[in-house]
């Protein structure tokens, strides 16, 4: 065993392990010396002892010094994917330049959320990280539901988010396309019009038993998808179903429903107004749409919640005789205590449980940039997941995370005193204090003049002791006699509790902070709002909506409103 290459090695990667950790410690180091000469493994005792000598001098070593030895070595450093290289790795069969993608909203509701911003996150990034092209393809083949606001409202979402699109589209304008697809699928028998009852069709399929139904010859349900068609046939009273499998262990197999019958008089379709009165299911317009033949799209991106729907997706394909895409699963993202669906949201909507969809307390788009949320933010953490099938349930708190690397280098510090006590400091004299607006950068800086009465928080004002010595911060120092304050000089004390305050002069203001809209046990939340009255310094008039600031020792606010000042607790 060559004694002098293993203690070089030990110098080598304890220099390493101290200058990564502070500290070099000999079990990291020793894995790395018989990665390297592993006859040192021959004499065990004998390798540790050197390995221990070794780190013990390299403890003893200044950064400098320590730096200054490693210039010695050569060390292979372990390069990290990054999380856009990870993503690339997970798309099946791409081309550079042949990558289409798509963004598939519904325009039922007039706010996109952030699993919304994850799923088309990931599909322009996708489409960008192969010099691609994203489609913005709207699935508007719900009259029932769908508006031509929800379609501005959710254009706006998208470009506040900065998520671009290379070309629009309606599914609405394919439905003749589709049409034609759906009497070639009943032509060739694997496809059928179902007249059975809403209930007696569900108990079939939960039952796995075929109808009568599907025994009609092409010709029949030719006839009747005519019918349906000419308004021979009233709303729901005909479906047309594809051919699966009744028996399926897959309960999405069995027949489908591809389209039904909408009572377009009353319930006008918002672009297409009564010109079809039937219309495509989701399974027929996913397979359909996502289709290389319809769109040119390649790598279409679903929710796994959908992945049982996978099976008859491709099978439609096949009747159809279209192209198949590479389907990409996704995981959803859930937040715990925040709903991340439409389905969860619409109501608290409607029954004015929220303000509205813009409401901070919800996760939605709007909801965010209320609270202060920066569309960088959302991206970030929204790729961090990748494209993956491994459920995604993190707290909002990596969410603020991401927005605090981004906000804190510009938000400029102001004082605000929640709940406010007027105290009044013997001894002290008129003061005007110069202020940075930014402990870190250069950002300017303001003044503020103050009297012998100012406000402290009431927090602050119960929890400060009778003689105990205080610094008003960046003012001067008060010391506690009974319910008095007297002024103690103005040099900073070690150590001192640091309290905010905020001149006489200072402006009403509230602060609204949102929480949890749902308990752990699904009920929701009554107290998910609670409202803070303060007193914020005087510098705070003039600031615009939108703004956003910290409130030191409290966190970062956005300003709501300007008359009469309304701020959104953002986070901490």
């Amino acid at each position: 065993m060559d004694v002098e290459k293993i203690r070089l090695l030990a110098l080598k990667h304890a220099l390493k392990n101290a200058y990564d950790y502070g500290k070099a410690v000999a079990g990291n180091v020793v894995g790395k010396v018989i990665a390297e000469e592993p006859e040192s493994k021959s004499d065990m005792r004998l390798t540790m002892k050197i390995i221990n000598e070794v780190v013990n001098d390299v403890n003893n070593m200044s950064k400098d010094e320590i730096k200054s030895e490693m210039e010695q070595f050569e060390y292979v450093q372990k390069i990290e994917k990054s999380n856009l290289e990870k993503i690339k790795d997970k798309v099946p069969n791409a081309v550079d330049g042949g990558v289409v993608t798509r963004l598939p909203p519904e325009p039922n509701a007039a706010a996109l959320h952030i699993g919304h911003a994850k799923a088309m996150w990931l599909d322009r990034t996708v489409a960008d990280l192969f010099s691609g092209r994203c489609i913005l393809r709207w699935d508007d083949t719900n009259p029932e539901k769908e508006r031509d606001e929800f379609v501005e409202e959710i254009k706006k979402d998208l470009e506040w988010l900065g998520i671009k699109w290379d070309k629009e589209v309606y599914t609405s304008d394919y439905i003749e396309k589709m049409y034609m697809l759906c009497e070639n699928l009943l032509k060739e028998g694997n496809g059928y019009v179902c007249t059975c009852s809403p209930e007696r069709m569900h108990q079939n399929r939960v039952e796995g038993r075929e109808c009568e139904c599907r025994n009609r010859s092409p010709d029949e349900n030719l006839k009747l998808w005519k019918d349906m068609l000419d308004g021979e046939i009233k709303p729901g009273k005909a479906v047309v179903r594809m051919k699966g499998n009744m028996k399926s262990n897959n309960t999405a197999m069995r027949d489908p429903a591809l389209f039904r019958i909408i009572d377009i008089e009353n319930k006008p379709h918002f672009r297409q107004g009564e010109k079809y009165r039937v219309w495509p299911l989701y399974d027929f317009t996913s397979a359909v749409m996502d289709s290389p033949d319809m769109l040119g799209i390649t790598h279409p991106l679903r929710s796994k919640e959908y992945e049982l729907r996978n099976e008859p997706y491709f099978k439609l394909q096949e009747y159809l005789k279209l192209k198949k895409p590479e389907l990409i699963t996704i995981s959803r993202l859930v937040i715990p205590g925040y709903p991340v669906s439409k389905r969860l949201i619409r109501p608290l909507v409607e029954d004015h449980k929220v303000w509205g969809w813009d409401d901070p307390r919800l996760v939605t788009i709007k909801g965010l940039a209320r609270r202060g949320i920066l569309p960088e933010a959302i991206k970030n953490f929204v790729l961090q997941f990748g494209i993956s099938t491994a459920e995604s349930s993190p707290s909002l708190e990596s969410l603020f995370a991401e927005n605090r690397k981004l906000i804190d280098p510009i938000a400029m510090r102001r004082m605000f005193v929640p709940n406010p006590v007027k105290i009044k400091v013997e001894n002290a004299e008129d003061k005007t204090v110069i202020l940075d607006n930014h402990p870190n950068n250069d950002l300017g800086s303001r003044e503020i003049s103050v009297g012998s009465e100012l406000y402290i928080a009431k927090e602050d004002f119960d929890n400060i002791k009778e003689d105990e010595v205080v610094r008003l911060k960046e003012l001067y120092n008060v010391k506690r006699e009974h319910d008095k304050f007297v002024y103690v000089g103005d040099e900073v004390i070690k150590g001192s509790k640091k309290v905010q305050w905020s001149p006489l002069n200072g402006i009403e203001c509230k602060v609204y902070v949102p929480g949890r809209l749902f308990n752990d046990d699904g009920s929701i939340n009554e107290n998910s709002m609670t409202i803070i009255t303060g007193m914020c310094e005087p510098s705070c008039v003039g600031l615009k909506q939108g703004s956003i600031i910290q409130f030191e020792r409290f966190g970062f606010v956005r300003v709501d409103k300007e008359e009469p000042l309304t701020f959104i607790f953002s986070h901490k």
